[in-house]
């Protein structure tokens, strides 16, 4: 009798199991099929854009494309490399900034007690609801008037601390058990001791998180406040190719999208287990 009962039960959560599975590896191809798509088209000769009914798999494959947007870019005023270089220096200068405004930010919010602390959390959970479309406008005229348009600054400032980044960073911070930092504290350690030596170490996990999501985050801003074309960035260079509208370069077009695409994938696939387990950490306590 109980032998059937267990027999039922395992047969049951096998099932279940198998289920999930499924519905799990259906709903990664699903969200995978547009970058398997990116990948396939970067690399189609052209009269393979114009098959019917259209092919998703490359079925000549050829690197002419990225010679042709080299080609391509390389007869404009300012080559596609200058974008690229723009791009790679605003990110790492934007990523550095601010992880080191967060963590240093989010250190008293979760150590420390305050006038105004609470407060002021609240403010930050409420920035939260805000997207940058609602704030566009009235933020270009504060830029507008501190002469922060046309100027990388204009983009690096913002990025001081975001308050998506300072809540991971604090939640991280405040899984550190106190008695770390009072035994710190005993030994003659000071604030920065304990900053460096106990917090710092201890949540690498979010610096690395905050670090790859500000660089996803930056590495594809076009710079909507950037009008000079020598400061512009990859995104925008890439913008402005897929609106040239000819044919001809379609292959170019899919070229110059995977070139954008392919850091932040990079940089993800390399840091999923750090992001993973700062996100598991960030809601565990408030």
């Amino acid at each position: 009798m109980f032998s059937r009962v267990r027999n039922r039960i395992n047969y049951r959560s096998t099932q279940g199991t198998i289920a999930i599975f499924l519905l799990i590896t259906f709903i990664g191809m699903f969200m995978g099929f547009p970058l398997i798509l990116s990948f396939s088209m970067a690399f189609k000769p052209v009269e393979e854009f114009f098959i019917f009914p259209p092919r998703i798999f490359v079925a000549n494959p050829t690197f002419g494309n990225f010679q042709e947007l080299f080609s391509f870019t390389g007869s404009l005023r300012i080559p596609i490399i200058r974008y690229f270089t723009n791009s790679v220096y605003l990110t790492l200068m934007t990523s550095l900034i601010s992880v080191t405004a967060c963590s240093l930010a989010a250190y008293p919010f979760a150590k420390k007690n305050f006038i105004g602390k609470k407060v002021l959390w609240r403010l930050v959970i409420l920035a939260l609801l805000f997207t940058g479309g609602v704030l566009q406008i009235p933020v270009f005229i504060i830029y507008a008037n501190l002469g922060l348009v046309d100027n990388y600054w204009g983009i690096v400032i913002p990025a001081l601390c975001r308050p998506l980044y300072l809540f991971l960073m604090r939640q991280f911070m405040l899984q550190i058990p106190d008695s770390f930092i009072e035994a710190a504290k005993i030994d003659g350690a000071n604030e920065m001791n304990v900053f460096t030596k106990i917090i710092l170490p201890s949540v690498k996990p979010a610096l690395m998180t905050v670090a790859v999501l500000v660089f996803i985050e930056f590495w594809n801003m076009q710079g909507d406040t950037i009008y000079t074309e020598a400061k512009r960035t990859l995104p925008a260079a890439v913008s402005q190719i897929g609106t040239t509208g000819a044919i001809s370069i379609l292959g170019v077009v899919a070229a110059s999208q995977l070139l954008l695409l392919l850091p932040p994938i990079v940089l993800f696939i390399i840091n999923q287990h750090t992001m993973l387990q700062t996100m598991a950490h960030s809601g565990i306590k408030e």
